[in-house]
C-alpha cells in the first residue's frame, strides 16, 4: 500500500506563495467534487487554473493541476453549499501566516447593491484537515464537518465567528534561544527534540535543522534560522528527491538527502502534481498488482489441488494388476467356485499364495472373471489418461509459480502480464462492430508507452478518444503522417528527453518523410490539440508545441 506523505509545511507555504501570486482577480467559476472526497476549483481570467483541495486525512494537499478529472461524483451537500455561495465570485487574495498549515481565500461578490466578502479557510493542521466558509464578519456559514464545544476545545457550528485552530503548547521558531534548544536536547535526539517542543517545525524540518546542526546548539540555532530565512521570504527551489524508500517532495534543497537524485520543476504546484499523480499512479499499480496476486493464488491453490486429485486416482488404479489376478485365478480354477457364492479361496499359480476373491453372486464364475478383465482394463487405461493430466496440472502449477513470483517481483505495470487461463462466460459473446482498433505500440528506454496511429481514422481516434490530456503528443512537422502519443498516466510535465526523441523518431518514420536524413517533430501536450473545424478525419490545430529534428527510425 503506497504511504502518502503529508504535504510538509514548507512545500505548503511555496504552494499558497504561488498560488498568491497567480490566482487574485480571478473569477471563481467552477466547483466539483472527486470520488476520493476532493474538491476541483475552476478560476477563470486570463486562461484557466485548476486548484485542487483534498482536505481527507489521509493525505490533505493543496495545489494546482491541469485539468480535474473526468469521473466525478455529484456534489455532496456541502459542495453544493460551497457553490452557492462561492460560484461567480472573484477571489481578492489568500492568505498563510509564518508556519501555520492553514490558508485563507478571500472573495468579493455582489448581492444587490452591496458587496459580499465570503471566504474559505483549508485547514491541515491535526489529524482532522477542515474546510470552514465565513461570511463577512467571520461567521460560520458552512463547514465540512462540525464540532460542538463538547467535543474539543473549539467549536465549529454556523453562525458561531470563527476561531482558528489552539496553537500546541510549542516554543516560537522565531523566538526560541539557545538555552531553549540546550534545554530540550538533553534527553532526545535533536529532531524529535525539536519536533516536539519547537512550533510549526514538521518531522522534515527537524530533521533538516538536525543534520546541518550536529547535535550542537549553537549549530542548531543557525541551522534554524537558516531555515526560517528560506520560508519567509521564499526562497524556494521545488524538487522531487527519488529515495530508494520513495520519493519526498520537498520546497528547497535538502542536506539530509546528500547526493540523492532529485528532479527539479518551475513551479512548486507543477512538482506537487507530479508527486502525487505519480503517488496516485504507484497506488493504482499496487492495487492492480495486489488483485492479479490473489487472482493467481487462487488459480494455483486450484491447480494444485487439481493434482492431488488426479494422484489419488492414480493410486485407484494401481488396482488393476489385482483384478488382472483376480480374474486370471477364477478362470483357471472354475471348477471350485460354487454358485451363487460371493466369495472363494483360491491359490494364485503364479505366487502359490491363497487369495480371497470377492464375487457378485447373481453372475457366474466366468462372468465374475470377465468383470475382473473389464475392470483391469478400465484401470489400466485410465492410469494412462490420469498420468497425461497429471503432468499437465503439473506444468499449469509450475507457470502459475513462475507467474506469482513475477508479479510479485513487478515494480511497474508491464510487469503485470500472467497469461492467466481463460475464464468461461455463458451465453453468446458480442461482437462490438465498432470496438477500437489496437494501435501500434512499443515501450521507450524510459518505461512509457507510445501509441501510434496508421491512418486518419486511427489518428483521430488516438488523439481525441484513446489519449489524455496530460499525454504528449508528437507529428512530423510539413509532412502527412501518423499522431503519435507518449500515454503519461502519472500526468507529469516533464516527460524525459530520452522518451521524446524515441517517439519523434516513430512519427517521422510513420510520415511522408521517413526517408529524409531528419525530419522536424512538432510535439505538444494532448490538451493542446484541437480538431480542425469542417476538416477531414486527423486534421488538427495545436499550441504550445515545440519542436526537434530527428532520425526516422522504425520503432
Amino acid at each position: 500500500m503506497v504511504e502518502y506523505a503529508p504535504m510538509d509545511i514548507s512545500v505548503f507555504k511555496a504552494v499558497i506563495s504561488e498560488l498568491a501570486l497567480c490566482l487574485p482577480g480571478r473569477k471563481l467559476a467552477e466547483i466539483s467534487e472527486g470520488r476520493a472526497g476532493e474538491f476541483y476549483l475552476v478560476f477563470r481570467g486570463e486562461g484557466t487554473k485548476t486548484l485542487l483541495i483534498f482536505p481527507r486525512p489521509q493525505a490533505p494537499r493543496i495545489h494546482l493541476i491541469a485539468e480535474k478529472p473526468r469521473d466525478l461524483r455529484e456534489l455532496t451537500p456541502f459542495g453544493q453549499g460551497l457553490l452557492n455561495l462561492l460560484v461567480s465570485s472573484r477571489l481578492a487574495s489568500i492568505e498563510q501566516d509564518g508556519l501555520e498549515r492553514a490558508a485563507r481565500f478571500n472573495f468579493t461578490r455582489k448581492s444587490g447593491k452591496s458587496e459580499e466578502q465570503p471566504a474559505l479557510i483549508f485547514e491541515m493542521a491535526g489529524k482532522k484537515p477542515e474546510l470552514v466558509a465565513l461570511d463577512g464578519e467571520d461567521k460560520i456559514l458552512l463547514a465540512q464537518s462540525y464540532s460542538s464545544l463538547e467535543d474539543g476545545a473549539r467549536a465549529i457550528l454556523p453562525g458561531l465567528r470563527y476561531e482558528p485552530p489552539p496553537l500546541p503548547d510549542k516554543l516560537d521558531a522565531h523566538s526560541v534561544t539557545i538555552g531553549d534548544i540546550t534545554k530540550i536536547i538533553v534527553d532526545k535526539p535533536a529532531d524529535k527534540a525539536l519536533f516536539l517542543h519547537v512550533g510549526g517545525l514538521s518531522p522534515m524540518l527537524a530533521r533538516e535543522v538536525a543534520a546541518a546542526g550536529n547535535n550542537d546548539p549553537q549549530r542548531l540555532m543557525e541551522a534554524l534560522k537558516s531555515v526560517l530565512r528560506i520560508l519567509d521570504p521564499g526562497d524556494f527551489a521545488p524538487r522531487i528527491y527519488d529515495m530508494e524508500k520513495g520519493p519526498v517532495l520537498a520546497a528547497f534543497p535538502m542536506m539530509q538527502f546528500g547526493d540523492a537524485p532529485f528532479r527539479e520543476f518551475p513551479s512548486m504546484n507543477e512538482a506537487a502534481e507530479a508527486f502525487y499523480g505519480e503517488a496516485e499512479a504507484r497506488r493504482e499499480f499496487q492495487s492492480a498488482r495486489a488483485g492479479l496476486v490473489r487472482k493467481i493464488k487462487a488459480e494455483l491453490a486450484s491447480a494444485r489441488r487439481k493434482a492431488e486429485a488426479i494422484e489419488a486416482d492414480i493410486k485407484k488404479t494401481e488396482k488393476a494388476e489385482y483384478y488382472r489376478l483376480c480374474g486370471q485365478t477364477l478362470m483357471a480354477s472354475l471348477n471350485r467356485v460354487t454358485e451363487r457364492a460371493d466369495n472363494v479361496l483360491l491359490t494364485d499359480y503364479e505366487t502359490g499364495a491363497e487369495i480371497e476373491i470377492m464375487l457378485d453372486p447373481k453372475l457366474t464364475a466366468v462372468d465374475n472373471a470377465e468383470e475382473y478383465f473389464r475392470k483391469a482394463k478400465k484401470a489400466r487405461l485410465g492410469a494412462k489418461l490420469l498420468r497425461e493430466r497429471l503432468e499437465a496440472a503439473r506444468a499449469e502449477t509450475e507457470s502459475l509459480e513462475a507467474q506469482l513470483q513475477t508479479t510479485q517481483a513487478a515494480k511497474e505495470s508491464s510487469g503485470l502480464l500472467p497469461n492467466l487461463p481463460e475464464q468461461k462466460t455463458r451465453g453468446k459473446q458480442k461482437v462490438l462492430k465498432n470496438a477500437p482498433p489496437e494501435f501500434p505500440s512499443f515501450v521507450t528506454s524510459d518505461g512509457y508507452t507510445v501509441l501510434v496511429g496508421r491512418n486518419a481514422k486511427m489518428n483521430d481516434l488516438l488523439t481525441f478518444k484513446a489519449a489524455s490530456p496530460m499525454d504528449l503528443w508528437l507529428h512530423a512537422q510539413g509532412y502527412r503522417g501518423s499522431h503519435v502519443v507518449v500515454k503519461n498516466p502519472a500526468r507529469r510535465p516533464d516527460i524525459p528527453l530520452a522518451t521524446i526523441l524515441q517517439a519523434a523518431e516513430a512519427a517521422a518514420y510513420y510520415s511522408e518523410g521517413k526517408k529524409e536524413g531528419a525530419v522536424p517533430v512538432d510535439y505538444t501536450f494532448v490538451k493542446y490539440v484541437r480538431k480542425m473545424k469542417d476538416g477531414p478525419p486527423g486534421a488538427v490545430v495545436f499550441t504550445g508545441n515545440k519542436t526537434v529534428f530527428v532520425e526516422p527510425k522504425k520503432r
